[in-house]
């Protein structure tokens, strides 16, 4: 499993393009630990609800992996993919949204570390990633297919305001705060529902993006 896992890697590595950060926990750049920081919703429980997608079986997954991303691979992860609809914050303070993204998580994974990717400009609410990927017995986006059940990372993707579940709402473009703040409270909500259901994750974070996403990222 281990080389497929560096293949796995490496092919995300060039999906994503542009940045791809590690760190040692679960921490944002001013060095709090994302799950004890309460600016957001003043300590509250993010998680609104969360929606099965599918749950797709490693032998399945293996077989989709051989026929469109790598004929040599040997081993894949069971591919379980959860809508994630949490509570955030607006550009304004005051301005409470709820929003949606996509959690996939790696079945047959003992303790698998957390990617959360930002995805690129997009324009149309059928491109956001809870409406990309859809409950049909196979996996739908091809970047959850190679993070997770190729190299065994859980991923997180957000919709971004403005789209998915809180699409009634202006999509506030590379604006910093709200821009910033929709994404860290993904990955938050993530974990919480991770814990509720007793799946465990080392909380080791890497965060990726593309175009709109690369700036997401650096915030």
């Amino acid at each position: 499993m281990k080389k497929t896992t560096q293949k796995g890697i490496s092919y995300l590595l060039a999906l994503a393009l542009t940045m791809f950060m590690s760190a040692c926990s679960t921490k944002t750049k001013d060095d709090k630990n994302i799950t004890n920081d309460k600016n957001t919703t003043n300590g509250e429980p993010l998680l609104v609800k969360s929606s099965p997608i599918d749950d797709i079986n490693a032998s399945t997954m293996l077989v989709y992996i051989n026929n469109v991303l790598d004929p040599n691979a040997t081993n894949a992860y069971g591919y379980k993919a959860v809508k994630i609809t949490y509570k955030t914050v607006g550009q304004d303070d005051n301005s409470s949204v709820v929003a949606s993204g996509l959690l996939t998580i790696p079945t047959g994974m003992r303790t698998p570390s957390m990617i959360c990717d930002n995805h690129g400009t997009i324009f149309r609410d059928s491109e956001a990633p809870t409406n990309v990927e859809v409950s049909s017995g196979t996996p739908d986006l091809k970047l959850a297919i190679v993070m997770t059940s190729y190299a065994g990372f859980v991923g997180i993707y957000p919709d971004y305001i403005g789209f998915g579940d809180s699409n009634g709402t202006v999509h506030p473009y590379i604006l910093k705060k709200a821009a910033a703040r929709s994404s860290v409270d993904m990955i938050k909500a993530s974990m919480e529902y991770m814990t509720k259901n007793n799946i465990s994750f080392d909380k080791k974070l890497y965060i990726s993006g593309y175009s709109e996403g690369i700036l997401r990222g650096w915030l």
